[in-house]
């Protein structure tokens, strides 16, 4: 860091040239290196940049007419933001978050949103262990194939924290059985282990259809492993 002592001829700048800017502070004016961006590099950041690349240029191609229908589902869904439910998401963000998680789930962008009834969505109540699985049970025991549901999950955590978001890690069910979904092979994919009887772990969930820009609000929460009987 330089410090600037201005004369008659230059009596203030600001702004940046190549890699310095020249800064004001209570000390007075500076000239100091920009601060270089630290880019992540994990496999799953980068293909999450790459799926919403995707939804953005597919975006970029829709029609005046089909952005506007967009917009007016919003009317109909009634999505909105995740920190205030009262605040409806634009047509815009719908498209992006939708889909995203289609993307996520090996399906096909949607280019006109469909209407259809929305039905109430699944709720976690239980983590097991049966037959050689860990599975999340699910208060909706009717079999679709047109609900797909992202689950974030992390490995065994002290009963006595708080939940954090931090470290959690994203797959999804194929829609196979809606009332259950196996975290075994994740656990020991991405972990390396999974957590015993009695251990407790932090997740969040969100559900979406496959057939129209329904998306449920995501559900966070800690919960013990329990065994099934």
């Amino acid at each position: 860091m330089a410090r600037v002592k201005y004369a008659s001829l230059v009596s203030d700048i600001s702004g940046s040239i190549g890699s310095a800017t020249f800064q004001k502070s209570l000390y007075g004016n500076t000239l100091r290196s920009k601060p270089r961006c630290r880019k992540s590099g994990s496999a799953s950041q980068q293909g999450n940049r790459i799926l919403m690349m995707q939804c953005h240029q597919a975006w970029r191609s829709l029609s005046d007419a089909q952005r506007r229908q967009w917009n007016q589902f919003i009317n109909y869904s009634g999505a909105s933001i995740n920190r205030d439910r009262a605040v409806l998401l634009t047509g815009h963000a719908l498209f992006l978050k939708y889909n995203f998680l289609r993307l996520f789930a090996h399906l096909a962008i949607m280019t006109d949103p469909v209407y259809l009834p929305i039905d109430p969505w699944p709720v976690l109540y239980e983590v097991a262990f049966a037959e050689n699985t860990m599975t999340g049970y699910f208060s909706d025991d009717t079999y679709s194939e047109n609900l797909r549901a992202i689950f974030a999950a992390s490995p065994r955590r002290l009963p006595s924290l708080s939940f954090s978001p931090a470290g959690l890690r994203s797959f999804y069910n194929d829609g196979s059985s809606l009332s259950t979904c196996n975290f075994y092979p994740y656990f020991n994919t991405v972990f390396g282990a999974i957590p015993a009887v009695g251990q407790t772990i932090h997740y969040s969930f969100q559900f979406f259809s496959t057939l129209s820009p329904a998306i449920s609000a995501i559900s966070r929460g800690k919960i013990v492993i329990t065994e099934y009987h």
